[in-house]
C-alpha cells in the first residue's frame, strides 16, 4: 500500500530522472511494474508515470509464490474469475487501459515454485515455509531423473506441474514453465501487439525453453 502523497513523490522522482536522461542524452527509461499496481493503491501509479517512461515491463508472474498457502501456477495465462482472481491476460488488458501498447513489455518468468503439499491435487494446501524457487533448467534435469514424475498441464494456466513423494512419503508439488509456456506467453504478446517481452532471468532456462523466441524476434524486427 502507498499513500497518494507517496505515489506523487514517486511520479515526481521519475519525472526528474526523465529530465536528467534527456538533458544528458543518456538513453531510454524503463520501469518494472506488477499487475497488482493496476488494481491496488501501490507506489507506482502507471497512469501518471507513463508519460515520462519509454517502456514498462509488466511483471506478470508470482501469482503464486514461495509463501503461498496453496500450490498453483506462477504465471497463469487464463482462469481469472474461476480458478484465480487475476491472470496474465487480464493483467495485460488492465495495463493497456493506461499504457500505450508501444510502451508495454510482457515480463515472462523462467522459474516456478515447489512446495510440500497436503495432497496431490492442484491448489492443495502447502506446508508453511516449504516453498522454494525451481528454474526451468532445474525442472528439466529433475524430471529426466525422476521415474515417478509425470508432468501434467493446468489447462487454464497453460502451465505444467508435477506431484511426487519422497521416500518418507512427503508430498511435493511444483508448477514450472517450459517451452509450451513460453510459446503461450509469446502468443499473448502478439495478440495484444505489445512492444516485446522480457525474461526473468537469463540463466534459468534449460535446453529448449527459449526456442520460441527465435521466430518471435524475427517477426518484430
Amino acid at each position: 500500500y502507498a499513500s497518494p502523497s507517496a505515489q506523487q513523490s514517486f511520479t515526481t522522482f521519475i519525472k526528474q530522472v526523465r529530465s536528467h536522461i534527456d538533458q544528458h542524452q543518456l538513453g531510454t527509461l524503463t520501469i518494472d511494474s506488477s499487475p497488482s499496481d493496476l488494481i491496488k493503491q501501490r507506489l507506482i501509479d502507471l497512469q501518471t508515470v507513463q508519460p515520462y517512461v519509454d517502456s514498462v515491463v509488466l511483471m506478470t508472474y508470482d501469482y503464486h509464490y514461495m509463501g503461498s498457502q496453496v500450490t498453483g501456477p506462477v504465471a497463469p495465462s487464463f482462469g481469472a474469475g474461476t480458478e484465480s482472481e487475476f491472470d496474465v491476460e487480464v493483467g495485460i488488458q488492465k495495463a493497456l487501459e493506461v499504457l500505450p501498447k508501444e510502451k508495454t513489455i510482457l515480463g515472462i518468468p523462467l522459474y516456478g515454485y515447489r512446495w510440500e503439499s497436503l495432497t496431490h491435487n492442484p491448489r492443495s494446501a502447502t506446508m508453511p515455509g516449504s516453498g522454494v524457487v525451481v528454474t526451468n533448467r532445474f525442472m528439466e534435469e529433475f524430471i529426466e531423473k525422476c521415474a515417478t514424475c509425470s508432468p501434467q498441464l493446468d489447462q487454464n494456466a497453460q502451465e505444467k506441474y508435477i506431484t511426487y513423494e519422497d521416500e518418507r512419503g512427503t508430498i511435493y508439488q511444483a508448477f514450472y514453465p517450459d517451452i509450451d509456456f513460453m510459446q503461450d506467453k509469446i502468443n499473448l504478446a502478439h495478440q495484444y501487439h505489445l512492444d516485446g517481452v522480457a525474461l526473468w532471468a537469463i540463466g534459468y532456462e534449460g535446453e529448449t525453453m527459449l526456442e520460441p523466441l527465435k521466430d518471435y524476434i524475427h517477426t518484430i524486427e
